[in-house]
């Protein structure tokens, strides 16, 4: 597991990190998690443009790849494009069902919509999925008010 950054404070506090990464050892997903460390980068210091090219060259040979999906829902929330980012982070947890960091984004951006009961299933998840993760115990409890 790969974990860029723990939480990176974008306009709506969107989570920037690689949770759901799995490392393979071959020389292929090396490159690719090199790829999409490149762009959180790039996101992170708003280089929007050079970060959307470069996730668009991801996506072009792999159309659901869940991080990359991930993280081009952060690059449009960035941009305040929110209608798209929820389309981007909902493939990227139908792509990989156990991509907490995309279902956090939802909850963030569910929030932000105020659509609390969205946000609150998608909490549920992650806590199915990580019974220990704070982050979403915490929101749960407050209940993402």
């Amino acid at each position: 597991m790969i974990l860029l950054v723990r939480r990176q404070f974008l306009p709506a506090m969107f989570l920037l990190s690689l949770l759901g990464c799995q490392v393979v050892l071959a020389q292929k997903s090396n490159d690719l998690i090199n790829r999409l460390e490149s762009v959180a980068t790039l996101i992170r210091d708003n280089r929007l443009t050079e970060a959307e090219r470069q996730l668009s060259s991801i996506l072009k040979s792999n159309l659901n790849q869940p991080d990359a999906l991930n993280l081009f829902g952060v690059l449009r929330a960035k941009q305040g494009r929110l209608n798209e980012a929820e389309k981007l982070f909902s493939r990227a947890v139908t792509a990989n069902a156990g991509l907490v960091s995309a279902r956090m984004n939802l909850v963030q951006l569910y929030s932000l919509q105020g659509k609390s009961e969205n946000a609150i299933s998608e909490l549920n998840q992650i806590l199915r999925l990580e019974p220990a993760n704070d982050d979403a115990f915490n929101r749960d409890r407050k209940s993402v008010v």
